[in-house]
């Protein structure tokens, strides 16, 4: 019988976050959960007391900042621990992602493609240059939710990047390797997991002091190893990963949030996991998801749609490309 691990990094949507435990619950799972230390309204035991099969693991908390180089940080603290079981998998999930099929045929799958990376590799945005040349001090303010905050950020971080364009400081050029971009949600061997954490130093050196490194640090070591041709559909960037994830309708650097308007597409795609699901915006399709992937059964949207509202808006598959 082969284990995985999973890896969940909890923020907000503490619903989610325990639907998302409920559901993986599993005798061939365990689950090692990190929630930010900046977080409100978690708690432990309930999140433990969820599960009646597999081992949850609630890791010590630290505080974590979009964009900044604790986001890498707790991930690999995550890894690390969980070397320490018996896995063949480690799967990264956030609080806010579901499984979108049952535990039986996720292990199916993962044994069929033994030894495959999943991991996605996408366009890199156009400011990836500015992101990883210079260092960037002020990473920690990017998303206060105090505006004078942010402001300050964007003032501090430009005149940083000025004075370091002043006086030719390039990081980029000095890594020597090709970076890489794609998505921080993985699924990854146990190979790659061992030799992540045995290149914990050489991470940080190559981005301790970028922005947003929770997006190229894993893609950047998979790219320039042996590593890079195990990864499952290379070519097709969320597929590789079998996240469903669309920032086409997402908002800024966030991606769309599933709704049940979104049934249909949730229900017939072929990818195992799905990000990201909210409490706050769809209490309904977090539900539906938990109880379809349970009994096997998914409902058509027409079944759930209230006959005397009307018709669901219909609605465009696009995935970021």
């Amino acid at each position: 019988m082969t284990r995985h691990a999973y890896l969940i990094a909890g923020h907000d949507n503490p619903y989610v976050l325990s639907t998302l435990v409920e559901m993986l619950d599993d005798p061939r799972n365990d689950l090692f959960v990190h929630v930010d230390k900046k977080s409100k309204g978690f708690d432990a035991a309930q999140i433990t007391g969820l599960s009646h099969h597999s081992k949850v693991y609630l890791a010590p908390r630290m505080r974590v900042f979009w964009g900044d180089y604790s986001q890498v940080k707790s991930v690999l603290r995550l890894v690390k621990t969980a070397l320490g079981g018996p896995y063949s998998y480690f799967h990264v999930l956030s609080g806010a992602d579901l499984p979108l099929k049952s535990n039986d045929y996720i292990h199916d799958f993962f044994d069929a493609n033994a030894g495959k990376e999943f991991v996605a590799f996408n366009k890199p945005p156009k400011w990836t240059r500015e992101w990883l040349s210079h260092v960037h001090p002020f990473n920690k303010l990017a998303k206060s939710p105090h505006t004078h905050v942010r402001a300050l950020h964007s003032r501090f971080n430009r005149g940083s990047i000025r004075l370091q364009q002043a006086v030719g400081v390039d990081r980029l050029k000095r890594l020597g390797v090709e970076t890489k971009y794609g998505s921080d949600w993985f699924s990854i061997s146990r190979d790659l997991a061992s030799h992540l954490v045995a290149n914990e130093r050489l991470i940080a050196k190559w981005f301790r002091w970028s922005f947003n490194p929770v997006e190229y640090y894993l893609q950047t070591l998979v790219w320039n190893s042996s590593f890079r041709g195990r990864v499952f559909d290379l070519d097709h960037p969320y597929r590789s990963s079998m996240r469903l994830i669309d920032f086409p309708r997402g908002s800024g650097s966030s991606p769309h949030t599933w709704t049940m308007a979104d049934l249909d597409e949730l229900a017939t795609t072929d990818r195992l996991f799905a990000r990201k699901f909210s409490e706050h915006v769809d209490r309904e399709i977090i539900d539906v998801v938990k109880a379809s992937v349970q009994s096997g059964t998914w409902p058509t949207r027409a079944s759930t749609t209230d006959t005397n509202s009307g018709p669901v808006p219909g609605w465009t598959r696009k995935e970021w490309h």
